[in-house]
Parts: C-alpha cells; sequence; structure tokens
C-alpha cells in the first residue's frame, strides 16, 4: 500500500487524503469472526465500520476543502470526521 499511496503522491495533487483503515466491518468480504476478533485490537489496526468510513469520505469531500497537502486519516480520524456529519 505504501507504494500506491507514493505514486498516488507523485501526481502532485494540491490536496490529498489517504484513508487507512484497519479490517472493515459490516461488508461481505470480511468475515464475522475476523470481525469480532478485530474489536480486541485497539488503535489503527483495530475494527472500523464501513458506514463509518463513507461518512469519512464525504465529511472529507464537502468540509475540508481548507487544508492543503496530505492528509492521512485512520480509523479514530475516520470516526471523528463520520459523526461531524448532519
Amino acid at each position: 500500500m505504501g507504494l500506491k499511496e507514493e505514486t498516488v503522491q507523485a501526481v502532485g495533487f494540491k490536496r490529498l487524503a489517504v484513508f487507512q483503515p484497519g479490517i472493515i466491518a459490516g461488508n461481505v468480504h470480511t468475515p464475522g469472526y475476523v470481525a469480532w476478533l478485530g474489536r480486541l485490537i485497539p488503535g489503527r489496526f483495530g475494527v472500523i465500520e464501513q458506514d463509518d468510513i463513507a461518512r469519512a469520505f464525504v465529511a472529507e469531500f464537502v468540509g475540508s476543502a481548507a487544508h492543503d497537502g496530505v492528509l492521512y486519516l485512520e480509523n479514530g480520524a475516520m470516526r471523528r470526521m463520520s459523526r461531524t456529519l448532519k
């Protein structure tokens, strides 16, 4: 994934948000037992719901035009951003 991030950054976007979720829960590609076990892992490698990721995408798109450069968003930041949508 690091190579992909470097390649996208090399394009030279004025503003870039890189979403780095841990275990994505709530989708068909993550078995239920993996999501359950992932809840035991704290921090960036733990579980985040797919709905939180989607709301964070939208919140970043509509509400964060103020920053320039590269913004990295891990689980905690995505959860906080997802809650900013009204």
